[in-house]
């Protein structure tokens, strides 16, 4: 019997080595990107995640290729080597192989090895996005009206959708992780109808009528799933946006980034989700607050990750650098004749500062308005300057052409400018506001197209 006992062992034993032996490696945590860029606008390329956070930086060598391990975990990525991005889908296991040409960009795209076929079809669908033209831009709802926009929303919707179901090869999970991307992506564009309609019309009165599909009744706002998706944030936020936007017609008053922060402590019951809104606002809506204090203290309380909270005081403290009375750097840039024009050479006067770019729509609409602002304040104490940034001087000397811009034109070559760094220059247009001695009367002025701008311009110079 022990014999036996001593057989049966060895035999168990023995299979469980060879067991082991034949199973599947330990799964890895990490994918292999590599590829070949041709005429490269820097030596190094940025992966951003899906909040367009650098998260890693790959090294060009002198053949302009490079080969990396990034430990990531499943979702959609970018990769961005100067202004272009690049869309990627990431999980741990692939080794992926990116072919590009900057002069080409999109039409060059081209990937191999494990993951391509996903990635390929990115490349190809924002290849056919692009082909969309006007119809991707804000700008073009303005010409139609309910009907006829809901109508091209579900076209272009299901040309994206019959696109994908074209793609037998791709990965299953990817597919229904893109099916998801695409819905959010759909309403998402129209959620934001109403909001961009009024705006871009000037209308704030506009209303929807009954019969327009309220995109929110039967959506889920307590998934954290579908954080991985970017214009499921975004399709959040409309829906706050909604809220607030009732809730500020009720009362002018009220400070909108405060509300904004009290409507998801109210409206949003899953801890994980309403930490991502309110990590969004603690990012970059601090410059809009006019109760700085109350706001930081109220995302103190919603936010509980330390990496969050950290970025946030630092938010804080250079807000608090940015209060009335403060002196911020100045700046010495070329206007379109190649003179340079500094802010000390404009004392004396109030300077209302505009920054802007070419490629912003809610810019240009900004700009037009700003001329008429301009002749109003003719031969007054006040000087209006311009400020292109994150732009081609190609682009921004056509647009001066095209548009007949007015006022004082500079022209920043990068975004390092001490100037635009200490305001934090991001979201735009900006517009800030200084005193006749360089001082700070408000770093978040009206923009032209308030009607109280021109009144407490008004004010001010007479």
């Amino acid at each position: 019997m022990l014999m036996n006992f001593k057989v049966i062992f060895c035999s168990l034993f023995i299979v469980l080595l060879l067991l082991t032996a034949f199973q599947t490696p330990t799964s890895v945590n990490y994918a292999i990107l590599s590829g070949e860029i041709k005429n490269p606008i820097s030596d190094t390329l940025q992966l951003l995640n899906n909040k367009s956070k650098p998260i890693h930086t790959i090294i060009l060598d002198g053949k302009n290729t490079f080969r990396d391990t990034i430990t990531i975990s499943e979702g959609y990525f970018k990769l961005t080597n100067g202004e272009e991005i690049v869309p990627l889908y990431l999980k741990p296991s692939f080794n992926l192989h990116l072919f590009l040409d900057n002069k080409l960009f999109a039409k060059s795209i081209k990937y191999e090895g494990q993951g391509a076929v996903e990635n390929n079809y990115l490349a190809q669908k924002n290849f056919l996005e692009e082909g969309f033209g006007e119809l991707n831009y804000y700008a073009y709802y303005t010409e139609l009206e309910e009907k006829e926009f809901l109508d091209l929303a579900d076209s272009i919707h299901q040309v994206k959708m019959d696109y994908l179901a074209t793609k037998n090869k791709v990965d299953r999970n990817f597919k229904l992780l893109e099916t998801q991307f695409l819905r959010y992506q759909y309403l998402g564009k129209i959620a934001e109808y109403e909001e961009i309609y009024g705006y871009l019309r000037k209308d704030k009165d506009f209303k929807l009528s009954p019969n327009f599909p309220d995109v929110f009744a039967d959506v889920s706002f307590e998934n954290e799933q579908l954080l991985g998706f970017p214009f499921y944030m975004r399709f959040l936020e409309n829906y706050l946006n909604r809220i607030n936007n009732n809730k500020l017609k009720e009362d002018k008053d009220i400070d909108y980034i405060l509300i904004k922060l009290s409507t998801i402590e109210e409206k949003i019951s899953n801890a994980t989700i309403r930490e991502e809104l309110a990590y969004q606002i603690g990012q970059y809506g601090l410059r809009e607050t006019k109760q700085l204090e109350a706001s930081y203290e109220k995302l103190q309380l919603l936010i509980q990750k330390e990496d969050y909270l950290k970025l946030i005081k630092e938010n804080y403290t250079a807000m608090k650098k940015l209060a009335k009375g403060a002196i911020a750097p100045g700046f010495e840039l070329e206007n379109e004749k190649g003179e340079l024009i500094s802010l000390e050479s404009l004392k004396d006067n109030y300077v209302y500062i505009d920054i802007w770019a070419t490629w912003c729509g809610p810019c240009i609409k900004e700009m037009v308005e700003l001329k008429k602002t301009q002749q109003i304040f003719t031969n007054k104490p006040i000087k209006f300057v311009s400020i292109c940034y994150k732009d081609t001087e190609e682009k921004w000397r056509q647009v001066l052409d095209e548009k007949e811009l007015t006022g004082i034109q500079l022209f920043a070559p990068n975004a390092n400018i001490p100037f635009l760094k200490y305001y934090g220059a991001g979201g735009i247009p900006q517009f800030i506001l200084l005193d006749k001695q360089g001082k700070i009367l408000d770093a978040n002025a009206l923009p032209p197209s308030n009607p109280s701008l021109e009144k407490m311009l008004m004010e001010l110079v007479n």
